[in-house]
């Protein structure tokens, strides 16, 4: 699961219900942004360990199950963990391997249940993320490894900002954690989550990858409700969402345009993204 683009800095997507009905959209469009980074996560996880074969891993969060299915390929016993129905459900259809509903901040495990846990993109998400990385702590016997979304714009951020923007949407409010449960989104803030939480040897840094992605899919998100800014498309009316989708097709046709004058693609958005990664393990 992802902080959904249109949301920086400490706004937070909360709650498994948020999942409910649109998971489907979700997995069509945003999910395969998180996707990117999923190869940098277990290789953080990996360099902690040496290798992930044979090992018992943990994916909290597990949202489309395209971490647990990557794991399994590399030869990890792989459990399969998330809050939203709607969204194990998806995991539990690529995944061939036990799933479980629950969540941070309190995970169905015992203590050391596991040789180590990951989670793609959860801790911009809960509403203690110190409380929710000592969980991811308490189930693992040696190592974690989490990503989230760095503070500041990102190429798909200022892309669909510009689309409300000049559709004349007003973003829908997201959730702010308060100041003392929050933390700074970046290499330094993930990685001190991680030394706070008792882990060592702690290794963080930036992931990049390129998200590609088709215009119809990417529409697929915002029309479908997902995230800020697909929530703030339903909050129109009839007018407005016209008014966001015209100005979706031209922000998109600009972009692709660009990317026809750089020599690259016309058929889908190529946008160079950035995540953090931090992995530790118990001393």
């Amino acid at each position: 699961m992802q902080q959904t683009t249109g949301e920086t800095g400490t706004t937070t997507e909360t709650g498994a219900g948020r999942w409910s009905g649109v998971a489907d959209a979700y997995a069509a469009s945003f999910a395969t942004l998180c996707h990117g980074g999923v190869p940098g996560l277990l290789d953080a996880a990996a360099a902690q360990l040496g290798e992930l074969a044979g090992r018992r891993l943990l994916d909290v969060g597990s949202g489309t199950g395209a971490v647990a299915a990557e794991a399994v390929r590399r030869g990890a016993l792989v459990t399969a963990v998330d809050p939203a129905p709607d969204l194990l459900a998806l995991s539990a259809a690529v995944f061939d391997g036990p799933v479980v509903l629950g969540g941070l901040p309190r995970l169905p495990f015992a203590d050391a249940s596991y040789d180590v846990v990951v989670a793609g993109f959860v801790i911009n998400q809960v509403g203690d993320p110190r409380a929710g990385v000592r969980e991811l702590a308490r189930v693992a016997s040696r190592v974690v490894a989490a990503t989230i979304w760095p503070s500041g714009p990102r190429p798909s951020a200022l892309l669909l900002d510009e689309v409300l923007r000049r559709g004349g949407a007003q973003a829908a409010p997201g959730e702010r954690l308060p100041a003392e449960l929050d933390f700074d989104r970046s290499v330094d803030g993930l990685g001190g989550l991680l030394v706070e939480a008792g882990l060592v040897d702690v290794a963080a840094r930036e992931l990049r990858f390129p998200w590609r992605i088709t215009p119809a899919a990417l529409w697929t998100g915002v029309a479908g409700g997902v995230g800020v800014v697909g929530r703030t498309y339903l909050a129109q009316s009839t007018e407005g969402r016209a008014r966001v989708r015209a100005a979706y097709d031209a922000v998109v046709g600009e972009r692709l345009a660009e990317q026809i004058r750089e020599g690259g693609s016309g058929e889908e958005l190529v946008l160079d993204e950035v995540a953090v990664v931090a992995a530790g393990r118990h001393p």
